[in-house]
């Protein structure tokens, strides 16, 4: 019986992808298991950002400046950690382009 070779994603040659027992081995790589991990802790977020969202429907008011208004307490907690992630990004930006010579 022949064995299956392939090369692997790397370049680095050919993998022999059967058992001791000349059976096919599982198409399973570290790559794989990486993956699959990373979804799953994906979906755990997701879960937990749910159930976060569903316990804080409530509606607050907000005085900011001039204004006031009625909000949802969640879309308040999205909108804050988004400006912040956004002024963030700006301050990095900026201190990056300082710091490289034109």
């Amino acid at each position: 019986m022949a064995k299956n070779k392939s090369t692997d994603d790397m370049g680095f040659g050919p993998i022999d992808s059967t058992g001791a027992d000349g059976e096919m081995a599982p198409a399973s790589s570290p790559r794989n298991t990486g993956d699959i991990i990373k979804s799953f802790v994906a979906l755990a977020l997701i879960g937990v950002f749910t159930v976060f969202a569903i316990q804080n429907t409530e509606s607050t008011r907000v005085e900011f400046l001039a204004w006031e208004f009625n909000l949802s307490l969640i879309l308040l907690i999205v909108l804050s950690a988004a400006v912040g992630i956004v002024v963030f990004a700006l301050g990095s930006f900026v201190r990056r382009r300082r710091k490289t010579p034109t």
